[in-house]
């Protein structure tokens, strides 16, 4: 029925107001949130239908009317992108909050549902946010991605397709300050592990029915994005998924024996349709070009968060190989998912101790994620009982070697990891029991185990370190390879060495008790020289 003429033109007068932009800005956040407001009220009161209403419905007049408001309520939504593009945190709320307050009708005209097109708007201008520092992020993820189960499926699916638009983009700084604000808006949604857990958090924006029946399926718009890839959904997936859709419930495939009943829910309802477009919202976003910081957050959420929770992980194989074969730090964090790609989904990768043994450099043992690369490396070698010697060997000799230019925590690691390698390859002991003399025949320069010779070498940086200025470091050095250790248990590596770092030695040292008192200068120098050194007497020291 058509709103009485006098109130349609009020509103109309008022909704032409309200969309006038004032250069004031704490009077532009009232004017928008008013008109989100009215706007509210509108769809409520059924006189605005978002989604398309059925034209042979509606009276000439109501057509006219609904255009009206349809086209009023995407101005609004223009400026309000605008001004979330500026970083404004009140346009943010604001924007979502016409996304709370607008939802679209199902095809069968049973069920409210997320407006995907107005979330997809939302990720636009999300993704072209100067700064997102973490005020906007705790805002975005706590009131708004966190929340709510069909806002965090939709979300996705309109991650992926902002990614994909990128990919059709020329590259350039723009499209990759775009790509890493889609990293950090997917990583802020969280993923269910299984049903049961999607099942005990039942939080919806707009909740589905328990009523729904498998007969009031229906298309919409997203699913013709989502529905276009169905290559990577395995057997069991695809049945289910080829022909369901974003809007309407669905049949939980056939029933099981235990199950009496088969059970109905929307495909937002299914932990195989988030695991399904989470793989998909990141594939596509890690196929843009993104910036060295986005690269460094993918690597290192993907292996904890994304690859236990899809399908296909090997699907990310080509990404993780990709930045393990790349310079600086990068290959470091890439190494975490690439080993879990290889130990427990079977990915088979020639050049991976090659590539492991490029890594180890003596800047290595200073940056931040040497704890993480430690850990790894100590698996890599210390769980291949395969190994060859002069594989072995290679390692040992490299990790030695750099040690000599290392902080002592590193060195204690590297020690200790050394003397696990050589009770578990005797084999390589010839290194460390050579009583002959012969010239070093390792390379330090080649960067392939397989050519280093390090076999016709020895590890002579062991005697150096027993020159340590640190004491526990000449006393692991002086017991490596004796007797006495040989007869003792391996290192727990884990456990009493990668705790430790420069500070926390330090600290230990300095609550060490000490005996008697620190030796001090004698005699009071009279010259920057010594006296017997050739510049003696010069630059004397005046005693006045």
């Amino acid at each position: 029925m058509a709103p009485p003429a006098s109130n349609s033109a009020e509103t109309a007068a008022r909704i032409k107001g309200l969309l006038k932009e004032v250069p004031d800005p704490k009077f532009d956040v009232v004017r928008l949130d008013d008109l989100r407001k009215v706007f509210a009220g509108l769809i409520q009161s059924g006189e605005l239908q978002l989604g398309g209403a059925p034209l042979d419905e509606l009276s000439p007049v109501q057509q006219k009317w609904n255009a009206f408001l349809t086209t009023s309520h995407k101005r609004m939504v223009q400026q309000l992108m605008k001004r979330v593009m500026e970083g404004k945190r009140a346009a943010i709320r604001t924007f979502w909050g016409v996304i709370a307050t607008s939802p679209v009708w199902s095809n069968n005209r049973k069920y409210q549902l997320l407006s995907a097109p107005l979330l997809l708007q939302w990720i636009r201008a999300m993704s072209q946010v100067p700064v997102m520092d973490k005020s906007v992020r705790h805002m975005v993820e706590v009131e708004f991605l966190g929340s709510y189960r069909d806002v965090q499926y939709y979300a996705m699916i309109a991650i992926r397709e902002c990614a994909n638009e990128l990919l059709q983009s020329a590259d350039g700084q723009e499209v990759q300050d775009k790509a890493e604000r889609l990293v950090q808006i997917l990583s802020m949604i969280p993923i269910p592990a299984s049903q049961d857990e999607l099942d005990e958090s039942p939080n919806y924006l707009f909740q589905p029915p328990d009523d729904a029946s498998g007969d009031e399926d229906n298309e919409s718009d997203s699913d013709s994005a989502e529905e276009e890839e169905c290559d990577d959904d395995d057997a069991s997936d695809s049945a289910s998924d080829d022909e369901s859709s974003d809007d309407g419930p669905v049949t939980a495939g056939p029933p099981q024996k235990k199950q009496k009943v088969a059970v109905n829910k929307f495909t937002y309802q299914r932990v195989q349709s988030h695991h399904r477009v989470w793989a998909k919202a990141w594939l596509a976003v890690l196929k843009t070009t993104l910036p060295l910081p986005a690269l460094k957050q993918a690597l290192q959420f993907l292996p904890q968060s994304v690859l236990p929770n899809v399908a296909h992980p090997l699907q990310f194989s080509d990404f993780f190989m990709s930045a393990y074969d790349s310079t600086g730090v990068v290959p470091i964090m890439a190494l975490d998912g690439l080993f879990i790609l290889i130990t427990k989904h079977g990915l088979e990768y020639k050049n991976f101790y090659k590539q492991l043994y490029r890594l180890i450099t003596p800047s290595l043992l200073y940056v931040k994620y040497r704890t993480r690369f430690f850990t790894l490396l100590d698996k890599c070698l210390s769980r291949n009982d395969m190994l060859p010697a002069h594989i072995v060997a290679a390692f040992c000799k490299r990790l030695l070697r750099c040690s000599l230019q290392g902080p002592p925590s590193s060195i204690l690691f590297i020690l200790a990891l050394c003397s696990n390698l050589m009770r578990k390859h005797p084999e390589v002991s010839c290194l460390i029991h050579r009583q002959e003399d012969l010239e070093d025949g390792f390379d330090a320069k080649v960067d392939d185990p397989e050519q280093a010779n390090a076999l016709q070498s020895s590890l002579w940086e062991i005697y150096s370190l027993e020159k340590h200025y640190y004491p526990p470091v000449v006393t692991l050095a002086k017991s490596f390879g004796r007797a006495e250790e040989l007869k003792a248990p391996l290192y727990n590596l884990t456990d009493d060495f990668l705790g430790y770092t420069y500070k926390s030695l330090f600290d230990q040292e300095r609550k060490r008790p000490r005996k008697g008192k620190a030796p001090l200068a004698f005699k009071e120098p009279t010259s920057l020289f010594t006296n017997d050194d050739v510049f003696s007497g010069i630059l004397a020291i005046d005693a006045d």
